[in-house]
């Protein structure tokens, strides 16, 4: 079994040497590495030259997006199973010997998961936070009898954006993603930029989950901490650092589920999916629109069309950054979130 890794990179200087050497320190070493430089105009792709040949870099004719970036990768690397990490992330040293003892264990697994911690962009742990994705797949892991009964949840969260670890944690089975349909779905939903917008992550795992030839395959979940996900300002997890890039990370939200919405639309039996997709559209547009539009009767409109039925300590989330971005401003609101950050 051959186990290729794409590293999508973009001007990831400070990070895309640790990124490389967590791979390069793999208890099973993986038989390929590509590295997608995405244009990057800082330091990256030369550092990335450093370690050639053990590394294979593509250079993007220019910036286009993390999902053209992971769909140049998908043509280039040859392995059976496929593992992705962020150019600022890093795995721990048995990633790929577990990953891979779940693929052997079920030939019909088709995506495998596992557990992560976060870090700063200094590489210091950041304190333990019980999010969704966090307290979803630790209730699956508890509750859960069987294989089967495993992957029919862990599908159901990739539906319905439950909380699924995606991103530097995921791997698929190189025969269960028809990388040619999934290039048609692309070209012919996500245009007018939405491409070089859209995550890559969701609507891949979406599409592989409700492809009608992997309808017996198995999604494997790994109960380990095996990579470290890191939080910094630059990338679109992190804090934001500016009105334009809190526009620009909502924009990227909306492409995404935009395109999971369509792809779950597809399939009206699956009713509880359908609805979560609604309302992960409304949320996006909400956001979207409250931090660029000017018109707060249509921001109030939406806002209340996006989280009815919600939590009480949700809500009043959501009602407190909708009451501080419309009275203070997008750039307070920024302000006033790193300061309670760097506090809490």
């Amino acid at each position: 079994m051959r186990i290729s890794v794409i590293i999508p990179a973009f001007n990831l200087e400070g990070y895309i040497g640790e990124a490389i050497d967590s791979v390069l320190a793999q208890s099973r070493a993986p038989d390929q590495i590509v590295v997608i430089d995405d244009g990057s105009v800082d330091r990256t792709a030369s550092i990335v030259q450093s370690y050639e040949p053990s590394v294979q870099l593509i250079r993007m004719q220019q910036n286009s997006g993390v999902l053209p970036v992971i769909l140049k990768g998908l043509e280039v690397v040859d392995g059976d199973i496929i593992c992705f990490l962020d150019g600022d992330d890093v795995w721990l040293p048995r990633k790929l010997e577990l990953v891979e003892k779940e693929f052997t264990a079920c030939p019909s697994v088709m995506i495998v998961t596992h557990g992560y911690q976060c870090i700063d962009g200094q590489s210091k742990l950041l304190p333990y936070h019980s999010d969704d994705t966090h307290i979803n797949m630790r209730t699956i892991y508890e509750t859960s009898s069987c294989r089967s009964e495993t992957t029919a949840m862990l599908k159901n969260s990739i539906l319905c954006y439950k909380g699924f670890w995606l991103g530097s944690a995921w791997s698929i089975r190189r025969s269960a993603l028809d990388l040619a349909a999934f290039r048609r779905f692309v070209s012919t939903f996500l245009f007018e930029g939405f491409t070089t917008l859209s995550h890559q992550d969701q609507p891949m795992a979406a599409f592989m989950v409700l492809d009608p030839a992997n309808r017996n395959s198995h999604v494997g979940y790994i109960n380990s901490v095996l990579f470290k996900y890191r939080l910094h300002g630059a990338n679109t997890s992190g804090s934001f650092t500016s009105a334009d890039s809190a526009a620009r990370s909502a924009l990227r939200a909306l492409a995404t589920v935009s395109a999971t919405s369509h792809l779950v639309s597809q399939h009206p039996e699956l009713i509880e999916a359908n609805i979560r997709q609604q309302f992960a559209v409304r949320r996006a547009t909400y956001l979207y629109a409250l931090y660029t539009s000017k018109s707060l009767p249509l921001i109030v409109s939406l806002f209340i069309q996006a989280f009815p039925g919600i939590p009480r300590n949700r809500w009043m989330h959501e009602f407190t950054r909708l009451t501080i971005v419309s009275v203070l401003g997008l750039s307070n609101f920024i302000r006033l979130k790193k300061i309670f950050t760097r506090h809490r």
